[in-house]
């Protein structure tokens, strides 16, 4: 028997599916492609989502539920979800609970929200642009990273007179240049991927209700540019070295109006 029935006669006695590269969103051209046809789309962010999915504290399955099929009712059948968030819970300007309050530790709750979000997204064909940092501080992101590798304070923003934001950018952008930092976003990453779902069984690098992982919301690369590109290249790398299957975008907002952002959309995009 040739060997490709055979391992499709073992699949089928262990009761797998053969994973099909049509069933993920694929590019060809400057199209994309969902199950061998061409993929259009509806999208909005929905970055609470893992959240609402939590059975512990912050949790709303109720919520969530209603949510989705509010959603669903638009027409909406892609969703950006945050899944990532860090540092303590008493830091300012932070949704909480984080998933990850500490360097490499990870809430289960909150991962079991993800599972749930994910699943329920499955039976509504939805799919979703998983999120997994952040270059501005409303979920820790980069400067939580920076602040645990460096053991220094985050110079937030002042609420008052709205002063401060360029000193935390830069802050922020340090992230580019700290090996600590970046091994710690690395370990995250893994361990997000590699997941297997506890609702659905399915990997998460095999789960087709995932269409791409994206880098961080919104990086830029200040004063640390060509840091930044090096970063975008490298992590894009690292993340297709553990799925193959999942398109990876960085999350960029394009070329910004202010050159001391860095953002250049096309030198930016030709390594992802």
């Amino acid at each position: 028997m040739p060997s490709i029935y055979k391992l499709l006669l073992l699949f089928c006695c262990l009761g797998i599916t053969p994973l099909n590269a049509q069933d993920f969103v694929q590019v060809r051209g400057n199209q994309f492609f969902h199950k061998g046809k061409p993929y259009y789309f509806i999208g909005t962010n929905f970055w609470y989502g893992f959240n609402l999915g939590s059975e512990g504290e912050g949790g709303d399955r109720e919520r969530l539920l209603k949510e989705l099929d509010q959603l669903q009712a638009l027409g909406i059948n892609n969703l950006r979800i945050m899944a990532a968030s860090e540092g303590p819970d008493d830091a300012p300007w932070r949704m909480t609970p984080a998933l990850q309050p500490k360097p490499n530790e990870l809430n289960e709750d909150l991962l079991v929200g993800l599972d749930f979000l994910l699943s329920e997204m499955a039976k509504r064909e939805m799919v979703a642009v998983m999120c997994l940092n952040n270059y501005w501080q409303w979920s820790g992101g980069m400067a939580q990273y920076v602040a645990w590798a460096e053991g220094s304070e985050i110079p937030y923003p002042k609420l008052s007179d709205g002063s401060g934001w360029w000193d935390y950018m830069l802050y922020t952008a340090r992230f580019y240049k700290n090996k600590k930092a970046k091994q710690h976003f690395q370990h995250f990453i893994k361990k997000i991927i590699l997941r297997k779902n506890t609702l659905t069984g399915k990997s998460y690098r095999d789960d087709t209700t995932i269409m791409a992982w994206q880098l961080a919301n919104e990086p830029r690369g200040p004063k640390y540019t060509w840091r930044y590109r090096k970063w975008l290249k490298a992590t894009s790398k690292f993340i297709k070295s553990l799925d193959s299957n999942h398109l990876v975008t960085t999350g960029s907002e394009g070329t910004t109006p202010a050159k001391f952002n860095g953002n250049r959309i096309r030198k930016d995009h030709q390594s992802t």
